[in-house]
């Protein structure tokens, strides 16, 4: 599991998070991902684009 304060950015588009862009955990790898990196939600738990 990454820290919030580990990721400045989207390790999967690397977009910088901000007001605006949240951040989200991929429930499979733990990776700090935006909203559109992580749009997937296989049983019910957010994973990013990778994962899925």
């Amino acid at each position: 599991w990454v820290p919030d304060d580990a990721a400045a950015a989207c390790k999967v588009c690397s977009a910088e998070f901000g007001f605006i862009r949240r951040r989200h955990h991929c429930r499979m790898c733990g990776n700090v991902v935006c909203n559109s990196c992580s749009g997937h939600r296989p049983r019910g738990k957010r994973v990013c684009s990778q994962c899925y």
